[in-house]
């Protein structure tokens, strides 16, 4: 009896332990690839406009970031200087993104069936792209927009495996949002991936049963209360200290809709014409292209012969992936 039990202990502890190795590796490769920028103090256009002082209150709290005023500052106290410690607080924020990336595609995933290899592939694709660095050229920002993604992507894990925790999760998204917006994007992405894998979970289910995606609910609900209450935090801090907003910080006028489309339209162009990951190798891109079509191709595939009930909805919502992350 005492073997049965160390045996089932062992088995139900290993999809934890998998997660957890996954996430160790991901870490780990991606200090090792980035580590020019976590050992050597690098300059951007920011760090010199910073000699004359961080950005002030108004600057920051009008861009809808007074949570990360509020890390400067705290930092500040404790004699973290966010310029002088910017190397430092680099490697400590690509340290909790790059840890956290893998729970993007498992956390409607409990018995972590994918297999590690290809979970630590898909996600140091995240963490390695060329436009995931972008970020740490912003030395002194980059420490609060990893931080805050991270914030966004545990707290969506947290709740989609203990769904009565959303408001706690809701309390997480706020503070992250509070220091960097455009973590939406990988809230939007495991939400997606969540649906898909839900869908394709049971060959009978019917698709338009909601019992199904019963999973999603509190996610989705933390996700609209965090964003409704971080709102009205912001407006009440602009209102409480008598700020203005900045342009950064206003919804997208419908007038403006067709224009981002088009914006829309081009970077999606520029990014299939130079895949920058593979720009000056020839060779490497059509083997990249060719490795990314037979991906999906066998997606559809698969759907297809496995799923033939849920293959249309699926693959629309698989569509939108792309624009997830475009966005």
């Amino acid at each position: 009896m005492n073997t049965f039990q160390s045996l089932t202990t062992v088995r139900t502890a290993d999809p934890v332990t998998r997660l957890a190795q996954v996430c160790i590796a991901v870490t780990v490769i991606t200090l090792l690839a980035r580590l020019p920028f976590v050992v050597q103090h690098g300059l951007s256009i920011d760090s010199y406009f910073y000699v004359r002082g961080f950005p002030t209150m108004s600057q920051l709290f009008g861009q809808g970031r007074f949570g990360q005023y509020m890390v400067f500052m705290a930092g500040e106290s404790l004699g973290f200087n966010a310029l002088t410690f910017g190397t430092l607080l680099q490697g400590v924020g690509l340290l909790c993104f790059a840890a956290s990336v893998p729970l993007v595609f498992t956390a409607f995933d409990r018995e972590v069936q994918v297999s590690r290899a290809g979970l630590v592939l898909t996600s140091l694709l995240i963490t390695l792209h060329p436009y995931s660095a972008e970020i740490l050229s912003f030395s002194e920002a980059s420490f609060t927009a990893q931080l805050a993604t991270a914030m966004g992507i545990g707290a969506t894990f947290m709740v989609a495996r203990q769904p009565r925790r959303w408001w706690v999760g809701a309390v997480l998204l706020v503070l992250a949002l509070s220091m960097y917006q455009l973590l939406l994007n990988y809230i939007a992405l495991m939400l997606l991936f969540g649906a898909i894998q839900l869908m394709v979970k049971s060959r009978e289910a019917r698709v338009f049963e909601w019992r199904r995606y019963r999973e999603l609910f509190s996610p989705l609900l933390m996700t609209l209360v965090g964003l409704a209450a971080y709102m009205v935090a912001y407006k009440l801090v602009i209102a409480g200290f008598g700020l203005s907003e900045t342009n950064r910080s206003q919804l997208l006028p419908l007038s403006m809709m067709g224009s981002r489309f088009e914006e829309l339209v081009k970077l999606s162009d520029f990014l299939w014409k130079r895949p920058y990951i593979v720009e000056d190798a020839p060779v490497a891109s059509v083997l990249m292209w060719v490795a990314a079509a037979l991906g999906w191709a066998s997606f559809v595939v698969w759907v297809i012969i496995r799923r033939p009930r849920q293959s249309l909805v699926c693959l629309l919502l698989a569509a939108l992936i792309p624009l997830a992350g475009i966005g």
